[in-house]
């Protein structure tokens, strides 16, 4: 079983990485946003998991143990495979997947691309009791008024990354109120950025 590695990036497609290590390449398929933070010639580390069928072989790599931790209790559970549990892990992120978990909220899991409302509610379900042994106990969870959900909402629509407009909405200062200001102010904050 290949559980980590470290090498150097040799190429790079819009699922994967071919990292070499020694003088072994192995490809090693990555969440979309954390592929495209990486470039060609990079010198990185990953947690793995390496998933076997009768017809292939795949390595599925992960930034930290939290995230490859959570990822085989996600492809525990039928209907989860490893590609829909690496696209929620990548797109939502560790922190607000364990917090929709614990605080049983479907529809932020849902908002991840391939991932319908019974499947996300089939992972509280069955992670409820077990999603903090994985994982930090130091966790704060991410909680939303219903007016900040309406803005992380606006903002997916609009083509963020769930993860980049839960991220977005948590730094607005409080006193901006209403979903049309905090909107307005998410774009500017967004502009700033790039």
């Amino acid at each position: 079983m290949i559980a980590y590695l470290k090498g150097t990036i040799i190429e790079k497609d819009d699922k994967s990485v071919i990292l070499l290590t020694g003088s072994v390449g192995y490809q090693v398929l990555l969440g979309e946003n954390f592929l495209s933070k990486l470039k060609k010639t990079q010198e990185i580390d990953l947690f793995t998991y390496q998933y076997w069928r009768e017809d292939s072989i795949k390595l599925y790599g992960f930034k930290n143990k939290q995230q490859l931790d959570l990822f085989i209790l996600l492809i525990s559970i039928s209907g989860v495979g490893p590609s829909s549990a690496s696209i929620l892990l990548d797109s939502v992120g560790v922190n607000s997947v364990k917090s929709a978990i614990a605080s049983n909220r479907p529809e932020v899991l849902s908002q991840a691309p391939r991932l319908g409302k019974k499947t996300a509610e089939r992972i509280i379900v069955e992670l409820k009791n077990k999603v903090f042994i994985v994982g930090d106990e130091n966790l704060k969870e991410i909680e939303y008024s219903n007016e900040d959900n309406d803005v992380v909402n606006a903002l997916t629509n609009l083509g963020y990354s769930l993860y980049n407009a839960q991220q977005i909405v948590k730094s607005l200062p409080k006193e901006i109120k209403g979903v049309d200001n905090k909107i307005k102010q998410a774009l500017k904050e967004i502009g700033r950025n790039k």
